[in-house]
């Protein structure tokens, strides 16, 4: 960017022609450049492209005009950065002047003076001149707002301006500051207050906005906020023991998690419920499908022009959609106050629908700690850990053993037993004889739990020694403790959950090399290299063993019939291989066979997963790093599973690395016989692993083989288990038969 700021001030100079809008051009310039080095650290010539910008900008402006403020402020933050705090003092109060003249102190520029003022005396450890200015900039929003003992507005007075934000999160921080220095718990109350106003500003913010990409960056972009407030909560626990700190801590890690999944999820229910017109339902679908297209087709174009053109397409068809948007928020205002329903379950109505041996633990990763949140139907706990380099580097270790299948050594156990030590060990008597369910957070979505080890001696010599967590505890995923609860979907008690298969061929598919972060160099077959999967026959058998449905493979096993039958189905299992774009999810894709295929071209996309509607209770995908993918913080991991779950599946089987084509069809195989006999999802999987486990070599041991799928979503059972009574009458019957016929056999005999 300075490069082109540059080559912009060279322009300028050649263009000798005496004109105003050569020294704004040129006062623009230097302006931008001077942000740029700011943001670099350089404050020296910051200051120096800052100082330019002024000179041009008085050699043409009134003295007091808002863009020589603005000069003057921007000088200011390059002497903070330098350290010279009477000069960056005495530029900050000369911008404050000029901007109160030229706009009046009802101004979001008048605001934000105030709040720079403020944190440069929060940094110098003034905090009651830092709140007199946080107040007063609250104040240039809000005019009737008091200063007395610094209160807050209510939501419905504030501006919905993202300035707002920063002002209450840092009028928050000064009370936290503060309270480090009296001990008084009212100054962490009122921190406690300002953070809480700023979440609820977050969520008018993020309904207001239309685009996806707008409401995740402001999340993105103050997720500080959910971090502070975690640590008040904490704090304000450790204090009393009060359990409403609790339920605050929890409302503040359900906010930050997932609020587009949650939306799209909610918007199904609120389009079923609003009696909008079929036609029009069809055009926001079709106009959505356009756009996720168009978007893709720039992403991927490598030439320019046409790049330029596709994103042109996508802005037109973006505000038609806006548009539409609008008409339908204004004739239908039911729509959209279930569609923007930013409410989550509260902790108590989440214990009351908890059974008695499940345990959720929700993660937070902040900037310096790891806040973790463990709960079960009766009991509750908040703890923190440091989330430094040592978690970081433990972390990475074990993700290359896992995905890279390195050889054993005491290195994978170390960090295996560290991780469990931060991340489990202090809820380890909450956890005794319960199912986890995990909610993580941040670098936590990249490995599984379950081999994780609760006590690794140091002396293990290979993989088969490890006493791995999931030898304890049955496990599950998901995104949020509100979508886990919403997800829950009661097993069928006919037995008639029937399934759609897929196993595609690639013989006849010309797939242009990629360099994919999914594709491992492995002599064995993997799900992520193209190649026929030999393994797919046996799991598609395993499920017809136990379930009605269809299986589609070789030529039929095309994505144009996979979307015409994919909705009819309760079970899909999809055994191909998978293609992951960690830099544009939307990108992903399945591949089906494309040969013969005339409508689709054999690529199921994440955009095209986003809209579509299924209707399955669970959907397996059998393939690699399904449940991989870019990593956003406040959403999650941007997978393929995701996009499933954002269709409407609300339980997805998915992998966290490459799936090795015999160990996942011997998994598959016992995890379907377990789901048939009626056992929950995560018991079924769990279940078939210890199985694999028990009959592997040490080297199929390796986690590589075993570990990579995981539940993500509604654990439940798909039937229900045979009542205990009829049990019993099937083994009396039986018994009685055994009689009979031994006493048979002995009349033969005698």
């Amino acid at each position: 960017a300075i490069f082109h700021f540059q080559k912009a001030l060279r322009a300028f100079e050649k263009n000798r022609i005496d004109t105003r809008d050569i020294p704004h051009g040129k006062a623009l310039a230097h302006s931008q450049m001077g942000i740029l080095r700011s943001l670099q650290g350089d404050y020296q010539r910051s200051i120096g492209h800052h100082q330019q910008s002024l000179d041009l900008h008085r050699s043409i402006l009134s003295a007091d005009h808002y863009l020589i403020a603005q000069d003057f402020q921007n000088l200011a933050v390059g002497y903070t950065g330098l350290g010279e705090r009477e000069k960056a003092l005495n530029h900050y109060q000369t911008a404050l002047e000029m901007m109160i003249s030229s706009s009046g102190r009802e101004h979001p520029q008048v605001a934000r003076l105030y709040l720079d003022l403020g944190d440069f005396y929060l940094e110098n450890q003034q905090t009651s001149k830092a709140l007199q200015h946080y107040q007063t900039a609250l104040q240039s929003m809000v005019p009737q707002l008091a200063m007395t003992n610094y209160p807050n507005p209510s939501l419905e007075q504030l501006s919905l301006l993202p300035i707002t934000l920063d002002i209450l999160n840092q009028k928050g921080w000064a009370f936290d500051t503060q309270y480090s220095v009296s001990g008084d718990p009212r100054d962490l109350k009122n921190a406690m207050s300002s953070y809480q106003l700023a979440m609820d500003l977050i969520d008018t913010l993020r309904v207001g906005f239309l685009e996806q990409g707008s409401k995740q960056s402001l999340q993105e972009n103050h997720l500080q906020v959910y971090e502070r407030s975690l640590a008040a909560a904490q704090k304000l626990f450790d204090l009393d023991g009060s359990t409403a700190h609790l339920a605050t801590a929890f409302r503040v890690m359900e906010k930050s998690k997932a609020f587009l999944l949650l939306t799209s999820l909610r918007e199904s229910t609120a389009k079923s419920f609003a009696n909008i017109p079929a036609a029009l339902l069809q055009k926001e679908q079709d106009l959505k499908y356009n756009l996720a297209f168009c978007e893709t087709k720039a992403q991927n174009e490598q030439d320019e022009s046409k790049k330029l053109e596709w994103r042109q397409k996508a802005f037109l068809l973006n505000k038609t959609y806006d548009s539409l948007m609008v008409r339908i928020s204004q004739d239908h205002p039911q729509y959209h106050q279930l569609k923007y329903n930013t409410s989550v379950i509260a902790l108590s109505a989440l214990q009351k629908s908890m059974g008695k041996d499940q345990m959720i633990l929700q993660y937070f990763t902040g900037e310096k700690d790891l806040h973790v949140l463990a709960v079960t139907s009766s009991e509750q706990m908040l703890y923190s850990v440091p989330f430094d380099q040592s978690m970081m580097l433990n972390v990475e270790v074990l993700r290359r053993f896992l995905t890279e299948k390195l050889p054993f050594d005491r290195a994978f156990s170390r960090a295996s037993q560290a991780l469990y030590k931060h991340l489990l060990a202090p809820a380890g008597d909450l956890m005794q004889n319960h199912t986890l369910t995990i909610i993580p957070d941040g670098v936590l979505n990249y490995f599984p739990f379950e081999i994780l080890s609760p006590s690794a001696s140091g002396t293990e010599s290979s993989y088969s020694d490890l006493d791995y967590l999931i030898f304890q505890h049955n496990i599950n995923y998901a995104y949020s403790a509100t979508l886990w609860n919403s997800m829950k979907d009661p097993p069928t008690s006919t037995g008639s959950v029937n399934y759609l298969a897929f196993a595609p061929q690639f013989n006849q598919r010309e797939e242009q090399s990629e360099d994919l972060s999914s594709q491992l160099a492995l002599a064995e077959i993997v799900r992520g290299k193209l190649s026929e999967l030999k393994g797919t026959l046996r799991e598609a058998g395993s499920i017809a063993s136990f379930f009605n449905g269809q299986f589609l493979q070789g030529e039929r096993a095309t994505e144009s019939q996979f979307k015409e039958r994919a909705p009819a189905y309760e079970i899909l299992h999809l055994a191909t291989h998978a293609i992951v774009d960690d830099r544009f999810p939307m990108n992903s894709r399945l591949l089906f066979t494309s040969m013969g295929d005339s409508v689709n071209d054999g690529d199921l996309h994440v955009w095209e997963l986003y809209n579509m509607q299924l209707n399955a209770k669970m959907a397996v995908l059998s393939a690699c790093n399904t449940g991989f993918g870019k990593l956003q913080r406040g959403e999650g991991v941007m997978s393929l599973g995701r996009a499933f779950a954002y269709a409407g599946c609300p339980s997805v089987i998915m992998s966290l690395w490459p799936a090795q084509d015999e160990a996942t069809a011997d998994i598959m195989e016992l995890f379907y016989k377990g789901i048939a006999q009626g056992l929950s999802k995560d018991q079924a999987l769990a279940q078939s692993k210890i199985n694999y486990l028990n009959q592997a070599n040490d080297l199929f041991a390796h986690p590589f083989y075993w570990a990579g799928f995981v539940v993500q979503g509604d654990p439940s059972p798909l039937k229900k288990s045979p009542p205990l009574l009829i049990w019993w009458m099937v083994g009396i019957l039986l018994a009685i038969s055994l009689f009979f016929v031994f006493r048979r056999l002995l009349k033969v005999k005698v």
